[in-house]
């Protein structure tokens, strides 16, 4: 890394008896300029004693229930919350397919709503409508 890439507090980390992520991260950076910013990022945070990230996450659920004699027709389904550069977001997606033995078909609508800061020009969007997909086994 050049010299305005060093990182000695990240460095530290891997001088343990224990397996390193900064080991990982430094390999990858050689090749990507997001690992390496993700490093520098960690480095600076350390440094400063405080936290330079945005603070959220999201979870959710996915799944399909099955139905039918056979078990072809199912009903996929995703849900997820969370909250990052926005206040809150949220998404639903649920629909119908049918499996054949060479991948699926489906049909679903999906509904997706972000409420961002009072501050930000736009502090509410949402978004929904259909989508048709095809999923391929190997």
């Amino acid at each position: 890394m050049a010299e305005d890439s060093k990182t000695p507090l990240l460095d530290q980390l891997e001088e343990g008896p224990w397996p390193s992520f900064v080991t990982e991260m430094k390999r990858a950076a050689e090749k990507k300029e997001a690992a390496k910013d993700l490093l520098l990022q960690l480095e600076r945070s350390y440094n400063d004693k405080i936290g330079h990230w945005k603070h959220g996450g999201i979870v959710g659920v996915r799944g399909r229930a099955e139905f039918g004699d056979d078990h072809k027709w199912f009903m996929p389904y995703y849900l997820d919350i969370g909250t990052g550069d926005s206040d809150l977001t949220w998404q639903a997606i649920a629909g119908v397919g049918y499996s054949f033995g060479w991948g699926d078909i489906l049909g679903v609508w999906r509904y997706m709503d972000y409420n961002l800061s009072n501050s930000a020009p736009i502090q509410n969007t949402d978004f929904n409508g259909p989508a048709l997909g095809v999923t391929f086994h190997f």
